[in-house]
């Protein structure tokens, strides 16, 4: 808090972080400002079956990583193919309790843990699946992930958790309406059977993206400390 009283200016990346940041301490609010967060040019538009499924992020409860785990049991039922590659890690207790709960419902074969891969590392490998899902279920302050596969060409299922909100709607990705695992099987299952709209999402997506490339952020960066 004491940094927050004595800073001449604060950034957040998001309108949802800014509310959350004047609800807790009202005193910033005048001197709070948001700039978005940034992404670069990414790889062309993936060419993996759409079965290939990717998460990224940290393995905690607020992700939505156990609806999701749940979901990919639902989705084995009618489509044998689905995999879901996941990118991250959490600590041991939870770790264990992820991995528990894979061995219950069955799906060993159709997860691959990852663990932590640097940023640049994940940025090279979203164009080798097939969709990014992002089942937040609280508390995303912008939601990096989100904006990077939509960067990438990369068909996106995300919630519009927080930060989310402001760059997950139906015109760019398919949106989770609800971070349960039936919601989440359901959103996956119609970005399989609706290929010509996930077609059109994805390059909205990439036009979207354009918008939040480096150079425009940096320039806001740049009159912040003028």
């Amino acid at each position: 808090m004491q940094l927050l009283k004595v800073a001449n200016r604060i950034v957040v990346p998001s309108r949802w972080e800014l509310a959350k940041l004047k609800k807790l301490y009202p005193f910033c609010a005048k001197k709070t400002i948001i700039i978005k967060h940034g992404v670069n040019a990414l790889t062309s538009k993936t060419r993996a079956p759409r079965s290939r499924l990717l998460f990224v992020g940290r393995l905690v409860p607020s992700k939505g990583i156990e609806p999701l785990l749940q979901a990919i049991a639902l989705l084995k039922h009618k489509n044998k193919k689905v995999k879901l590659h996941v990118i991250g890690k959490g600590n041991k207790i939870y770790f264990r309790r992820l991995k528990l709960l894979v061995k219950r419902l069955n799906i060993q074969s159709d997860v691959r843990w990852h663990g932590f891969r640097k940023q640049r590392q994940v940025q090279k490998r979203y164009a080798s699946y097939g969709a990014v899902v992002m089942p937040s279920i609280l508390e995303e302050s912008f939601g990096l992930v989100a904006l990077e596969a939509l960067a990438s060409g990369v068909p996106l299922i995300a919630t519009r958790s927080g930060g989310l909100s402001e760059i997950v709607n139906s015109s760019v990705a398919q949106v989770i309406p609800k971070a349960k695992s039936r919601a989440i099987a359901s959103a996956i299952e119609k970005m399989w059977s609706n290929p010509s709209v996930t077609r059109k999402r994805v390059i909205a997506g990439r036009k979207l993206a354009s918008r939040y490339r480096w150079p425009r952020i940096a320039d806001q960066y740049k009159k912040l400390v003028k």
